[in-house]
């Protein structure tokens, strides 16, 4: 029978953090690896050949919401954003860094924007670690339960994509016509050129907001604008709610959806379901198919009903052109203020009468999701193959 004990965090890793506030404006297309505080790529801001200092590979991150990563890689770090590693005493391998990860991501809900994680409020933390008959960490134990739990996910990652029909990722030949249409900003002379055919794609500048609201007034800016904007219904402070319920419960957090739980509240104060969650502070954004609840800062972006519906191959693509229209913006400042980013110009595709081109927005998600299924289903036939070599 395996036994258990609990190690004080401080006694296994020391920790480490950036020495340059490296930005997005340092990040380029090869170098080391840069990370920052998030979720969104597993904390991976980008490549930078910046000089910084180097934090070696088999070491774990921790940022200022908690969340943890194990990284077999060499990296740097940002400082702006309270990230920092943390070093372990003893050589690690893949195995005992994701197993550590596991037990550190426990604490994950002790920490917020407002109660920030740093290692002094961690290293007196402890976690349960499997010990050998010689007192020692169990690495052979280790080993074989990740081993073990990887081999079992794969099977059913296997059979999920079966039951789902995600493993059918061959591309159409509507998804290949999709892909290929050609980019041509709206504003180029060559717009109005006989040499422009109706299959070309063309984009258009859109204001973020057809409309929203200040002080209780609505605002009008475009009548093309592509969202209106409207606060929550009421502002839920989750110190005040258990959770265990019915409807979501949208924060500003990063992961899943954003969705910190579930709740049963007065129904009246629902959001309405197809709309867009916006953290006004952290800028994160989620389509909500279901109506939900919310905290505090966060806004609901409708779209404009002269565009059609919103579906959530629309809004993944939508969300993804906003993000991309923020890039220069800091995280975290009053730029985030519905004044501001209300006149933010957005480039979406467009058809032959400059409408919104909603059906291609659906298609080339749809295509993108296809060759993203391919990469999973062709890595998940090689790691079964391979795990059953091994065994």
């Amino acid at each position: 029978m395996v036994k258990f004990q609990k190690f004080r965090i401080g006694d296994l890793f020391t920790a480490e953090s950036g020495d340059t506030d490296l930005k997005k404006v340092d990040i380029e297309n090869n170098g080391v690896p840069v990370i920052t505080s998030g979720v969104q790529n597993y904390g991976i801001l980008g490549l930078t050949t910046k000089k910084a200092k180097v934090i070696p590979q088999n070491t774990i991150t921790v940022d200022m919401f908690g969340n943890v990563y194990f990284r077999d890689f060499e990296y740097k770090m940002v400082t702006h954003a309270r990230v920092f590693s943390l070093i372990p005493k003893q050589n690690i391998t893949r195995s005992i860094g994701l197993y550590f990860q596991t037990c550190l991501s426990k604490y994950k809900s002790k920490f917020s924007y407002d109660n920030m994680c740093v290692f002094t409020k961690l290293e007196n933390e402890t976690i349960e670690l499997p010990i050998d008959d010689a007192g020692k960490l169990d690495v052979e134990f280790i080993e074989n339960y990740i081993r073990q739990l990887e081999a079992d996910c794969l099977q059913q990652l296997e059979a999920y994509l079966i039951a789902t029909g995600l493993d059918d990722y061959v591309l159409n030949d509507k998804d290949k016509d999709t892909l290929s249409l050609s980019q041509i900003n709206i504003t180029d002379e060559v717009r109005h050129s006989n040499n422009v055919v109706d299959e070309q794609l063309r984009f258009k500048e859109f204001k973020l907001a057809s409309s929203y609201f200040k002080n209780g007034k609505e605002v009008k800016v475009s009548t093309d604008g592509i969202f209106n904007i409207t606060p929550t219904k009421k502002k839920i402070n989750a110190n005040t709610i258990s959770f265990g319920g019915r409807y979501p419960y949208v924060a500003r957090g990063e992961s899943q959806n954003g969705i910190r739980g579930y709740i049963n509240f007065d129904e009246n104060y629902l959001n309405p379901e197809k709309t867009i969650s916006f953290g006004q502070d952290t800028a994160t954004m989620f389509y909500q198919p279901k109506a939900y609840f919310t905290g505090d800062k966060i806004q609901v972006f409708s779209l404009n009903s002269k565009h059609g519906e919103l579906n959530k191959k629309i809004a993944t693509y939508l969300i993804t052109a906003v993000r991309k229209a923020l890039v220069n913006f800091a995280w975290g400042q009053s730029s985030f203020a519905l004044e501001v980013i209300s006149e933010l110009n957005v480039m979406l595709p467009v058809d032959k009468y400059d409408r919104l081109n909603l059906n291609y927005m659906e298609n080339y998600i749809r295509a993108i999701e296809k060759l993203t299924i391919k990469d999973v289903v062709e890595y998940k036939d090689k790691m079964i193959a391979l795990t059953k070599k091994n065994i």
